[in-house]
C-alpha cells in the first residue's frame, strides 16, 4: 500500500527504511515537509489473505508493487510455478532484487507497470496481485483484447483502500475512488486490527478483500 499526493514523482522520491515501516518526505497541509508512512508491517494479515487469493490456482503469478516484500513472501509460500514482480521505485527495486537472489522462480522487472504492459513484456498469469503506488487506470490491463495477461480462471486481487483525504480503510465496491472498476469483482469482509500509527484515524476493523475470477 502506498499513499498518494506527493509533489514529486513517487519513483524519484527518497524513501527511509525503518524497522517496521517505510516513510517518504512529503508536503503536509501547512506546506512543510514531514515524513509520511507509506508502508507498515501491520499489513501482514491482509497481505497474507491477498496472497492466498492470487495463488489459489498455483502456476504463474504476477505481483505489481513489492513494497516491504510482505505479500511477496506469502506468495512464495504457495505452490506456484513462477513469480513475476514489477517495481517502479529504484530503492525498493534494489531490495526486491536482493530478496529474489536465492529464488530461481522469481523475476524482478524494474519500471512502471503501464509501460511494461504496453510494451507487451508480460505473459499470461494464473493469479495477479496489484499493489502499485498508483492503481488508477489499472483496468486497462484487463479490458484490452490485444494484450491479454489473464489465463482462463485467473484470479485477480488488489490492495483496497485510499480515499482522497489520505485516510486509509477498506472500502466496499464504488465507495472508494481508488477501487478498480472491474465488473464481477467480489469483496469479502476481513477483520483486521489496524495500527493507528499507520492509519492515523481509526476506521473500524473491517477490510474488504477484492477478488475477480476471469
Amino acid at each position: 500500500m502506498k499513499k498518494k499526493g506527493f509533489k514529486k514523482s513517487y519513483k524519484n522520491t527518497l524513501l527511509y527504511f525503518h524497522k517496521n515501516y517505510i516513510t517518504v518526505e512529503n508536503t503536509n497541509h501547512s506546506g512543510r515537509f514531514a515524513d509520511t508512512i507509506i508502508m507498515h508491517d501491520c499489513e501482514h494479515p491482509i497481505m497474507k489473505e491477498h496472497a492466498k487469493i492470487c495463488t489459489k490456482n498455483g502456476g504463474d503469478i504476477l505481483e505489481v508493487g513489492f513494497g516491504m516484500g510482505i505479500s511477496a513472501g506469502y506468495i512464495q509460500s504457495g505452490s506456484i510455478k513462477s513469480h513475476t514482480i514489477i517495481e517502479n521505485h529504484f530503492q525498493i527495486a534494489d531490495r526486491a532484487k536482493d530478496w529474489a537472489a536465492d529464488k530461481p522462480n522469481v523475476t524482478i522487472i524494474e519500471g512502471d507497470w503501464r509501460d511494461i504492459y504496453k510494451e507487451g513484456k508480460l505473459k499470461q498469469y494464473d493469479g495477479i496481485f496489484l499493489d502499485p503506488n498508483d492503481i488508477s487506470g489499472s483496468e486497462q490491463m484487463f479490458v484490452n483484447p490485444q494484450i491479454n495477461i489473464t489465463k482462463p480462471g485467473c484470479i485477480l486481487t488488489f490492495y483496497n483502500g485510499i480515499n482522497r483525504s489520505d485516510v486509509h480503510r477498506g472500502y466496499k465496491e464504488n465507495e472508494n475512488p481508488e477501487v478498480l472498476k472491474i465488473p464481477g469483482t467480489e469483496f469479502k469482509p476481513f477483520k483486521w486490527k489496524q495500527d493507528t500509527l499507520f492509519w492515523g484515524l481509526h476506521q473500524g476493523e473491517i477490510y474488504f478483500l477484492p477478488k475477480k475470477v476471469f
